[in-house]
Order: C-alpha cells, then structure tokens, then sequence
C-alpha cells in the first residue's frame, strides 16, 4: 500500500510516463501487488495442506498474467497433484471394497466411488483447461513447455484410470 501511494503520488503531476497514462501504471502496479498476495496465500495454504485454496488462489494469480514463475509453477503443480493424488487413493480403496463387500456396503462404496471418479474427472479437467488455454499458450521457456505438456499427459492418463480405461 505504501509503494502504491507513493507511486500515485509520484503520478499526480504528470500525464504519462514513458507514453503510458498514470492511471495504467498505477493499475499494472496493483495487478502486482495483487499477485502477490495471491502467491502468498497459496503458499501459505500449501504449508496447511488445503489444496483446493492452493488452486483457487493460483487461479487468481494466472489472472494477473498467465506467465508463471518456477515457485508458481510448482505451486500449481504441487496443488493438483496432491489433490487429485487423494481422488485416485480414495477411487482405488472404494473400487476394493466395492467388489469384496456384502450388498450394502457394496451399494454404499459404489456410491462413493462414483463421486470420487466425477470429483477426479473434474479437477483434472479444470487443470487441463488451464494448461490448454493460458499456461502452453503463453509459456515462453521451453523448459515450462514441456513441463506443462507432461502435465497435460499425466492429468489425460488420470481420467483415463477414473473411466477404467486404457
């Protein structure tokens, strides 16, 4: 907040700076500063181990500009993992109690089953979806292209295994 104001009142005299309206700046600076925030508090949420506010702030911060660092990256990367990791465990628990259960119990792991596999499907598709349409697109390194690409891999291989197919 300090830096913003000072910047806005560094701003006050003049109309442009390097060709470009105070206001812009001042609004490039908040994104910043809002990307900021939004790393931390992922990071923060990572540290406890809540992975859907990992993702949902990383979201925030893919907004600001689709063009991750390496620590955004795997914060991203770490999130779903984690998250789709606990999906995939709690799919293959139910699928083995659903086939060695009384009728019941089987009824009931199949139910669970079935949200598991529409609850996996959905997170790898959401990240899916944002590797298609801002992350590759807008990777500049090579590195992180590939990185992104086998993600996409894997994440395509997950939703195979929650179909139970090859």
């Amino acid at each position: 907040a300090g830096q913003a104001q000072h910047l806005a009142e560094c701003c006050a005299g003049f109309r442009t700076i390097a060709r470009a309206p105070c206001a812009l700046i001042f609004r490039a600076f908040q994104m910043l500063a809002h990307r900021d925030k939004e790393r931390y508090l992922a990071h923060l949420a990572a540290l406890a181990e809540r992975y859907d506010e990992v993702i949902e702030h990383m979201k925030q911060v893919i907004q600001t500009g689709p063009q991750l660092s390496v620590e955004e990256r795997n914060l991203l990367s770490v999130a779903y993992k984690n998250k789709v990791g606990m999906l995939r465990s709690a799919f293959r628990a139910s699928q083995g109690v659903a086939k060695t259960a009384s009728s019941d119990e089987a009824q009931y792991a199949e139910e669970y089953l079935q949200k598991a596999q529409e609850e996996g499907i959905r997170s790898c598709e959401d990240l899916i979806a944002l590797l298609e349409d801002l992350l590759l697109p807008n990777a500049l390194d090579p590195e992180m292209k590939v990185f992104f690409l086998k993600n996409r891999a894997d994440y395509y291989r997950y939703i195979a295994e929650f179909r139970g197919t090859d």
